[in-house]
């Protein structure tokens, strides 16, 4: 999934900057903070770091389906990035927010965990074997953006996922149910 999004991240960045971006990079995380008078924000991305973004001079931001501008941004906004590094500086060309409303759930009981990310979780009383995405992330009670080796079989969870043609079913989030 981090692959896929990379690739439409930097065709994006390719057709508004032209050969220039092909340095582009990509991220996507939770918005931790905007300091919107010196163009910035802090995204803490899927593997717990956080990054200091600074959006470039016509840069773009969608926010809803929506143009907006940085003070738009909020603090627990899940957004993607296309960015380009310049002197160990991150300038973000374009922001998506991502609504994760958007994705399907399913709310159970982890069953047990399996080697290579895998668990299996009885949800409405069905086992369904959930593989956590490449970029996935799990956040437990304890801590946010914690490791898949801390989820035990008992631990009652919701699941954010995508589910492929194949039938295969990947977790972008997992979460304690609250």
């Amino acid at each position: 999934m981090r692959k896929v999004f990379a690739f439409f991240a930097a065709l994006a960045a390719t057709l508004l900057l032209g050969s220039a971006a092909s340095a582009a990079e990509a991220a996507w995380g939770k918005v931790k903070g905007v300091t919107a008078e010196k163009n910035q924000f802090v995204l803490m991305d899927t593997s717990g770091k956080e990054r200091l973004f600074t959006l470039i001079e016509g840069g773009k931001i969608n926010r809803e389906g929506r143009d907006a501008k940085i003070a738009d941004l909020k603090a627990g906004d899940m957004v993607a990035v296309c960015y380009v590094t310049i002197n160990k500086g991150l300038y973000a060309v374009d922001v998506l927010q991502r609504d994760d409303k958007a994705l399907p759930r399913m709310t159970g009981t982890i069953v047990t965990t399996r080697t290579g990310n895998q668990l299996v979780v009885n949800a409405d009383g069905k086992e369904t074997l959930v593989t956590l995405a490449d970029n996935g992330v799990v956040n437990t009670a304890a801590k946010e953006n914690d490791s898949f080796s801390s989820l035990k079989a008992g631990d009652k969870v919701t699941v954010k996922y995508v589910k492929l043609p194949d039938g295969g079913i990947y977790a972008a989030c997992i979460e304690p149910t609250r």
